[in-house]
């Protein structure tokens, strides 16, 4: 039996929405949303509230115009500061992985990595089985 390999994936501390630009224009393609367990309500509300608005914002982002993306990045700053108010902190990184279309083709294609933690740390890290294909 062999052993499954992975990537180790270094994500930086979001500090605000506006950081999360390139991270939602990876996501349309696919993306990652790791967490720690919530200890409680409150953190589990936190969480759920942030991932919900970010897959929100995630299907949209492209049918809206650039002074309302700008509004979009502001939201989810006021969900960071929702995060941070439980002890709670945003990691993301974008990275590329290589899919086989139907047709065999190989196709690179950009992946949202993102990881909610109690670390206060700048920066984190995300283990990713090596080349994993993510929707």
């Amino acid at each position: 039996m062999s052993e499954a390999s992975f990537d180790r994936i270094e994500l930086r501390r979001v500090q605000s929405g506006l950081e999360l630009w390139t991270a939602i224009e990876a996501a349309q393609y696919g993306h990652v949303l790791d967490h720690e367990e919530p200890r409680n309500s409150a953190e589990r509300e936190a969480m759920s509230a942030f991932a919900r608005s970010f897959a929100r914002w995630v299907e949209e982002w492209e049918q809206r115009p650039q002074e309302v993306q700008s509004g979009i990045l502001d939201e989810l700053g006021r969900q960071l500061a929702r995060l941070a108010e439980e002890g709670l902190s945003l990691f993301a990184a974008t990275i590329e992985r290589e899919v086989e279309t139907e047709s065999g083709a190989h196709v690179r294609m950009p992946i949202a990595l993102l990881r909610i933690s109690r670390s206060s740390a700048m920066r984190d890290e995300l283990l990713l089985p090596s080349g994993t294909v993510v929707g």
